[in-house]
């Protein structure tokens, strides 16, 4: 197994008829599509991960809800697959158990745990920590930075690649519902981290979302911010009820964010 900060990546075989369009393919419950920057999403029932060639290696980001993720990949790659979760909820790491080890935040250690994760097949991934995968010395690849987010979980991450300019944000911007009720949530450190993003949104033009919108602009990040952070200081709208939540759950919009909290 190469270093972490070491994963490289070659150039994938076209799958686009030459045309240079991304075609969209069912295998299984999967739907496997091309991302603008050339990377794999994989969708199910509404949650994706994402599978990123390399030289040597492949990084997949989460692992959807259940089924034979792991063979999927190996249509799509050759190479050993590397998982890192954005973060341990179920849709996130279903598949878990399918491949060797996984990659995670420190702080997300316990919720992996609580759900049934094994820690001995569990390695860390830490603030700014960079994995690397190029192509070669000349021909550019991805770079990744990694950056923790808690507020949806303690432990939740992001993947900055800031020569490119796109994050792959887990579920910490997205166009649905940002859960933030049960263990683990917190709204006060969501804002927090979304105050994070908003400083870097200048080198940022594509965030790359888990559920909801495949791809969002950096321009969303303002106005999520703006509505968190009024939430938290109690100046938010009225909260609505919404049919299939806990009683106790709630749905605070405005301007198309939404999020699902416990009554304040």
């Amino acid at each position: 197994m190469t270093e972490r900060n070491d994963l490289t990546r070659r150039g994938r075989q076209d799958r686009t008829g030459g045309r240079g369009e991304r075609k969209m393919e069912h295998t299984m419950d999967f739907a496997v599509s091309q991302t603008p920057d050339g990377f794999w999403c994989i969708e199910q029932d509404g949650v994706r991960s994402f599978l990123i060639e390399g030289l040597d290696n492949a990084l997949l980001v989460d692992c959807c809800k259940g089924g034979p993720l792991a063979e999927l990949c190996r249509g799509y790659t050759s190479r050993p697959v590397h998982l890192l979760l954005t973060h341990a909820d179920p849709d996130h790491m279903g598949c878990a158990d399918q491949f060797e080890y996984c990659m995670m935040h420190p702080a997300e250690y316990e919720r992996w745990a609580s759900r049934g994760g094994v820690m001995d097949r569990v390695l860390p991934v830490w603030e700014h920590e960079i994995l690397d995968l190029s192509v070669n010395m000349q021909i550019g690849g991805y770079t990744f930075e990694v950056l923790h987010l808690p507020g949806h979980t303690p432990g939740s991450i992001a993947l900055l690649e800031r020569r490119r300019r796109f994050l792959i944000a887990g579920d910490s911007v997205q166009s649905d519902p940002v859960y933030l009720y049960g263990p683990g949530r917190n709204l006060e450190a969501y804002r927090a981290s979304l105050l994070k993003l908003l400083a870097m949104e200048g080198g940022i033009d594509r965030i790359y979302c888990s559920h909801g919108d495949l791809v969002l602009r950096s321009d969303r990040l303002r106005p999520m911010y703006r509505f968190v952070d009024s939430v938290c200081r109690g100046r938010g709208p009225e909260p609505q009820a919404l049919a299939g939540l806990p009683e106790r759950v709630v749905c605070y919009e405005r301007d198309g964010v939404r999020l699902l909290l416990e009554r304040r």
